[in-house]
């Protein structure tokens, strides 16, 4: 009698049961983006891996990492911003070679940092246009010579859309 009484509980919270489509394209699309944050974190798996799951070939990124600017500096704690003069005629990174590009300019302050972190988190989901969107906060940390450092910022990612048995796929990607 429990078991069945936890199926129907669970069976009450599960998206898929209630056609909840935003909420299940946000699991669907965190589990892509938690894939995405260990490849940030895993240089040498990065090299190697096999992105067709994870990117459309016709994925069009710009550099996550904008020009920056000091805005505080005290003692071991430096504050950068980007800055004000930020054009957006930025390089395009084209197909899933384009998204190991785009991680590797990410990536360019942490030199050879063996600790890097990537953490992800969709706070919204956008169904209302064309092309599904979602908007993820996203924190890469890690340590270069010593130093500890940490990004903080908005990624707004396009999806094309997948099937049940295929995950929805990045089709683009810019940062706030």
């Amino acid at each position: 009698a429990s078991a069945a009484r936890f199926a129907e509980e669970f069976a009450a919270v599960d998206p898929r049961g209630d056609d909840w489509g935003t909420e299940i394209f946000h699991q669907q699309a965190l589990a892509q983006l938690k894939v995405l944050g260990k490849l940030v974190a895993d240089r040498e798996g990065r090299a190697s891996s096999d992105l067709s799951n994870l990117v459309s070939p016709t994925f069009n990124g710009h550099a996550l990492l904008p020009e920056l600017e000091e805005i505080y500096s005290y003692v071991s704690i430096v504050v950068l911003l980007p800055a004000a003069a930020a054009t957006d005629d930025a390089v395009n990174f084209d197909g899933p070679q384009g998204l190991k590009r785009v991680i590797g300019v990410l990536l360019q302050p942490y030199g050879q940092a063996a600790d890097l972190r990537c953490d992800v988190k969709i706070f919204k989901v956008n169904t209302d246009v064309d092309v599904t969107t979602t908007s993820a906060y996203v924190v890469v940390s890690g340590t270069s010579r010593g130093t500890a450092m940490q990004q903080n910022a908005i990624w707004h990612c396009g999806w094309s859309l997948g099937n049940d048995d295929k995950p929805p796929r990045l089709q683009s990607i810019a940062v706030e």
